[in-house]
């Protein structure tokens, strides 16, 4: 498993470009998604473009100067009563939104969780193994401070999924488990691995030295 740090890093700032793009342009709710902008940023995100508005209106007054016998192209009370009504229908729009949200959802509009938070929250605050076991579908670097949890949850629990044989427990997901998380025996019996599934420690290793190149 090897990840190419620059192409990593350019998905990551076109994604967070676009991300910014929506919610400050947009205001699409969804990307206070930890995965996306985050809460806290969406919010302050949202609030900083209707300042942003106001400012700019204020900046345009005080700084355009119509030469002599020129029109103004733009009245400054029309373009306050235009960015008011713009504000004013978004805080109705936002605040039937929240009417209509269950109030277990508010406190996202202000959370400052982060994507490795919240994949770290699937295993960790869930009790359902097949949701906890979905740590694997995420980038080792999200979770690589749970390693030691994870392993043990995994190596405690490989020969009760192996005897109940739970629908999600397929020849995939097992795979997708680094050698070195998967009991001795058990590896033996899987035969060669391919050479995408490493262990962790391995990973990590590659990923530091990623890192320091």
């Amino acid at each position: 498993m090897t990840d190419s740090l620059p192409a990593a890093t350019g998905v990551s700032i076109i994604a967070s470009v676009v991300g910014k793009v929506l919610s400050d342009f947009a205001g699409v709710n969804q990307m206070r998604d930890p995965y996306e902008v985050g809460g806290l940023q969406y919010t302050m995100s949202v609030l900083f473009t209707f300042i942003g508005m106001f400012a700019a209106v204020h900046i345009y007054s005080q700084t355009y100067v119509p030469s002599s016998g020129e029109e103004v192209p733009l009245k400054i009370d029309d373009l306050y009563v235009f960015v008011s009504g713009v504000t004013a229908v978004a805080v109705v729009s936002a605040a039937v939104a929240l009417r209509a949200m269950k109030r277990e959802y508010w406190p996202t509009f202000f959370s400052t969780k982060t994507g490795w938070k919240q994949t770290q929250s699937y295993f960790l605050d869930s009790e359902d193994d097949e949701t906890r076991m979905d740590i694997f579908t995420n980038n080792l670097r999200q979770w690589k401070s749970i390693v030691p949890e994870v392993k043990a949850f995994v190596l405690a629990n490989w020969e009760k999924w192996g005897y109940s044989k739970p629908e999600w427990w397929t020849e995939g997901h097992k795979a997708s488990i680094p050698a070195d998380m998967i009991p001795p025996a058990a590896l033996k019996e899987m035969g060669p691995r391919k050479d995408s599934v490493i262990g962790v420690r391995e990973s990590l290793r590659r990923f530091s030295q990623g890192q320091a190149g």
